[in-house]
């Protein structure tokens, strides 16, 4: 018995609270620094486009999609209470069709 408790007290001991600083720079797409919604069109000053195909013209900026206008009326779960789509453009009824991958990044100072 005296081995149990012993084990037990020493694996509690083991556990340790891993509390970590806060976050403080981590937003959710198309706020701003306060954390409120962003209106249609705006530059998300939080997220970047660090890779878009080659000849493509678009980036750095990241923007709100305008709600107002396909596929936001059609195809596309519109915009949450706290948070905006973004993209390489505000309207995407006219977004090129080109192949690639389009990547958004919040900057590395997490």
């Amino acid at each position: 018995m005296k081995h149990i408790l012993f084990v037990s007290a020493l694996l509690l001991s083991l556990v340790a609270r891993a509390d970590g600083a806060p976050i403080t720079a981590l937003y959710n797409t198309g706020v701003g620094d306060a954390g409120i919604v962003l209106p249609d069109g705006s530059t998300d000053p939080h997220y970047a486009l660090v890779s878009v195909p080659a000849g493509s013209g678009y980036g750095p900026a990241a923007f709100v999609v305008d709600s107002t206008r396909p596929p936001m009326t059609t195809d596309w779960m519109g915009h949450a209470a706290t948070s905006r789509w973004i993209a390489p453009q505000a309207v995407q009824g006219t977004f090129p069709n080109d192949a690639g991958e389009r990547d958004l990044r919040l900057p590395d100072h997490l």
